[in-house]
């Protein structure tokens, strides 16, 4: 049967990427089709330990974090207020640090003819799709926080909350979902792949030049679209560093920092305008430095997102920063009647959440690995000049600053898909992951010194 499975890999690959990319968008009752495919995924990490001798190798390092970041979360189940949350949210880590570990064991290649790069394009061109269908208004994913078909797909009714907030109604349904369940999630996965397509490519087919520069574009009307303030400005700040790098394209470069600034200032319509969205990246980015654009900012989900901040900041200090235990903060939240005009109880930054639930030996256990693949992948592009490893790096990068946005990251698959591709990559190139392990905390000065010595 082993053998029968390693046959198949290839095609297990696309389609397993395929489907945690898709995560619950493809999905029935809280049942993933990525679940579905876990035992497969399973009996090919155990065979590739097996087989590679892991608990020997410095690649253990990889084993060595989910288990002690699982071990932890199960620890906090003996003391947790709400036992169903916490065991809930250890059951969906052990399925994240699963998916990290396929793809991390098997260290896929990032070129194109990569199974695991193929499943992605797949997904995420079909998820473009959908998107931009969706910005009209007359199309909408089954499975999606704002679709009206959810409860014939086992899951709840959340439009039900705003049938007497027709403003915020009429916002949501041309806000795309996509595979990703709510906007926000949608525009951080399609942040996560901005920087392969700004990408130089020298040997291309017209078709692909031509979606090489519809396609950024197509990403930044999507952000606009989901009102995904935070990403659309990492995005931004991702074109104009790109804009001095070699290994882009520095005119569609240039040309997306022009259409960019373009729906950060609205710039046709000095006062109020008919877009609405537009006029919420307006304000937001402009009005704390002192312009007014005689613009009313009804929502208030900056104000929410502070008040979500320092409740969980309170939570961290009643439990001295020893963790609550794992969905513990959003679980005490709620019971408290939530936050904001919509009763909000998910925390908008996981960063904070985690220090929160998992304490400070889990935050800075996440730290030191997330470190460590910052390091080596921009130890091995400082000595090497791959492109690939620039580009996870930079990926990290936004993700970093993305991640922010989230309600919660948790559950978002493609998170533990970076982690799995990078930690792959690392594992293919010993230089650099022995550097970044051996030297976890150096300052980029010095790692760009040890990297060329």
């Amino acid at each position: 049967m082993i053998k029968r499975i390693a046959d198949i890999q290839p095609v297990f690959a696309l389609l397993f990427s395929f489907a945690v990319w898709a995560g619950i968008g493809i999905s029935y009752h809280s049942v993933y089709l990525a679940h579905l495919l876990l035992p497969i995924a399973w009996i090919s990490i155990f065979t590739q330990c097996n087989r590679e001798r892991l608990s020997l190798s410095p690649k253990n390092y990889l084993l060595q974090f989910w288990a002690l970041s699982l071990g932890i979360f199960a620890l906090h189940l003996t003391h947790v207020t709400f036992f169903p949350e916490a065991l809930r949210h250890l059951i969906i880590l052990s399925i994240g640090a699963s998916v990290a570990l396929y793809f991390s064991l098997y260290a896929f290649t990032l070129d194109a003819k990569s199974p695991v790069i193929r499943g992605i394009q797949y997904a995420v061109g079909f998820e473009i799709m959908i998107a931009l269908l969706e910005t009209t208004g007359l199309f909408r994913w089954p499975v999606s926080s704002i679709s009206s078909m959810n409860v014939l797909l086992g899951y709840p009714d959340l439009m039900e909350r705003f049938d007497n907030d027709q403003q915020a109604l009429d916002y949501l349904l041309t806000s795309p979902t996509g595979f990703h369940w709510n906007p926000n999630d949608l525009a951080l996965s399609l942040l996560l792949i901005l920087p392969w397509l700004l990408l130089n490519r020298e040997k291309t087919s017209s078709l692909k030049r031509l979606l090489q520069w519809v396609l950024p574009i197509a990403l930044l009307f999507l952000f606009v679209q989901a009102g995904a303030r935070l990403v659309f400005l990492a995005a931004l700040l991702f074109f104009i560093v790109a804009f001095f790098l070699p290994q882009f394209n520095r005119r569609l470069a240039g040309f997306s920092i022009i259409v960019s600034l373009f729906f950060a200032t609205n710039i046709f319509f000095i006062g109020p305008s008919s877009f609405t969205k537009l006029d919420e990246m307006k304000v937001s980015y402009f009005t704390p430095l002192g312009f007014d654009f005689g613009v009313k900012k009804e929502d208030n989900s900056g104000g929410t997102r502070i008040a979500l901040f320092f409740r969980t900041l309170d939570l961290v200090k009643t439990s001295k920063a020893l963790g609550m235990g794992g969905g513990q903060a959003q679980a005490i939240i709620h019971s408290e009647g939530g936050l904001g005009k919509h009763h909000d109880s998910s925390v908008h930054n996981y960063w904070l959440e985690y220090l929160a639930e998992g304490g400070i030996v889990a935050e800075l256990l996440f730290i030191a690995f997330y470190w460590i693949l910052l390091v080596g992948t921009w130890l091995d592009y400082r000595r090497h000049g791959q492109a690939a490893a620039l580009m996870l790096f930079i990926t990290l990068l936004l993700f970093f600053v993305g991640s922010i946005s989230l309600s919660s990251c948790i559950y978002f698959l493609p998170m533990y898909l970076l982690f799995g591709i990078t930690g792959g990559y690392l594992i293919s190139r010993p230089y650099a992951l022995h550097l970044s392990l051996k030297y976890p905390f150096i300052v980029a000065t010095k790692a760009e010194h040890i990297a060329r010595s």
